[in-house]
C-alpha cells in the first residue's frame, strides 16, 4: 500500500507541475488574439486540473479495498467462524457469533468508501468508463453492506435459536453471492480505471515531448510501464499465476524492456539540460536494471513453479521498484 501511495504522490506532482505549464500557456494565448483554430486544438491534449484531482483521487480509491482493516474485518472472522474447508456454511461456535457480532462497525467502513466514491463520480470532468464501473462497485458495496447488516443483526438478536440456523444458511449464501459481486464490480473498476491511467500516462508523455523535454518523456513512460507490471503481478495475493497470465507479465516485462532503452539511450546531460539532476538520473537507471532482472527471474519462476523463487524474486523487484519510484517522486517533485 505504501508503494502505491508514492506511485500517487509523484504522479500528482508531475501532473500538476504540467497543469502549471498549461496554465502559463492560457495566458499567453490571451495575448496572443491571432492564434489559429488548428494551433488551438493542439492543446486538446493537455490535462486539466479537474482532470488531475478527480484521476489521482480514483488512483488513491482503487487502492483502499485492499487494506489491512478491510481484510481483517467481517470477511475474515465469518470465513473462519461460518465457513468449512469447501467454503460451505457450517454452524458457528459461541465464541465464533461472539466475534462476528462484534464486526457490526464494518458497515461503517463501507460507508465511507461508498461516500468517497460517490462524491468523486459526480466531479468533472467525467470518465465515462471509469464513472459507471464506479457506480457499479458502490451499488455492489452497498449490496455487501445490507447482508452484513442482516447477518449481524440476525446472530444478535439470536434469531438462530428458533430456526436451528435455516436463515443462517440462507444468508451465509447470500453473503458468498454479494462478495463475489463485489469482487466482480471491482475488478470491472480497476480495468477501466488501468485504461484511463495508460491514456493520462500518454497525455504526459505527449506533453513532455512538446516541450522537448525527451528526458523526462522517456522516464514518465518508463515508471507508466513498470507501474503497470506492478499493478497487475502484485494483484495476486498468492503470487501464484497460470499461464495465461504467465503470458501477460511477459508481454508487460517486455514493454518495460523496450520504455528502459529509451530511458537508457537518454544521456546524463541531456537529461541536466532539462533540470533532472544526472546523479539521481544515473541511480533510477541503476535501480531499473535490478528492477528488470528480477521481473525477469520472478516470471521464469512462475513459469516452473517455483513458489519459494517467485517470494524472493517478487521481493527484490519490489525493493528496486521503490527505490525508482522514490527516485521518480524526487525529481518529480523539482519539475
Amino acid at each position: 500500500m505504501e508503494m502505491k501511495k508514492k506511485i500517487i504522490i509523484g504522479l500528482a506532482v508531475l501532473l500538476i507541475a504540467i497543469s502549471c505549464g498549461k496554465k502559463e500557456e492560457k495566458n499567453a494565448d490571451k495575448n496572443n488574439p491571432e492564434k489559429t483554430v488548428t494551433e488551438a486544438s493542439k492543446d486538446s491534449g493537455n490535462i486539466s486540473e479537474n482532470e488531475i484531482k478527480k484521476y489521482t483521487e480514483y488512483i488513491s480509491l482503487k487502492n483502499v479495498p485492499n487494506e489491512e482493516e478491510w481484510q481483517d474485518s467481517f470477511k475474515e472472522v465469518f470465513t473462519r467462524e461460518f465457513s468449512d474447508e469447501k467454503g460451505e456454511f457450517k454452524k458457528p461456535s459461541a465464541k465464533g457469533i461472539e466475534s462476528i457480532i462484534k464486526t457490526e462497525d464494518t458497515v461503517n467502513i463501507f460507508s465511507e468508501y461508498v461516500k468517497d466514491l460517490e462524491e468523486n463520480i459526480k466531479k468533472e470532468p467525467k470518465f465515462d468508463e471509469v464513472d459507471k464501473s464506479a457506480e457499479g462497485l458502490v451499488q455492489s458495496l452497498n449490496n455487501e453492506k445490507n447482508v452484513i447488516t442482516e447477518i449481524v443483526d440476525y446472530y444478535k438478536n439470536k434469531k438462530y435459536e428458533k430456526d436451528n440456523f435455516e436463515e443462517g444458511k440462507k444468508l451465509a449464501e447470500k453473503y458468498k453471492n454479494v462478495t463475489e459481486e463485489r469482487k466482480n464490480s471491482y475488478n470491472a473498476y480497476s480495468a477501466a480505471l488501468d485504461k484511463l491511467s495508460e491514456k493520462i500516462g500518454d497525455k504526459i508523455v505527449k506533453k513532455a515531448e512538446t516541450d522537448g523535454k525527451t528526458a523526462m518523456a522517456s522516464l514518465v513512460k518508463y515508471v507508466n510501464e513498470a507501474n503497470n507490471f506492478v499493478n497487475t503481478a502484485f494483484a495476486k495475493e498468492n503470487l501464484k499465476f497460470d499461464k495465461e497470465e504467465v503470458k501477460k507479465l511477459k508481454e508487460l516485462h517486455l514493454k518495460m524492456q523496450e520504455s528502459y532503452l529509451k530511458l537508457k539511450e537518454t544521456t546524463d546531460e541531456a537529461a541536466a539540460k532539462e533540470g533532472i539532476n544526472a546523479e539521481e538520473f544515473k541511480e533510477i537507471k541503476k535501480n531499473s536494471e535490478e528492477l528488470l532482472e528480477n521481473a525477469d527471474k520472478m516470471i521464469k519462476a512462475a513459469e516452473n513453479n517455483a513458489q519459494k523463487d517467485v517470494a524472493i524474486y517478487a521481493s527484490k523487484f519490489l525493493n528496486a521498484h521503490s527505490k525508482t519510484v522514490d527516485g521518480y517522486n524526487i525529481i518529480s517533485a523539482k519539475k
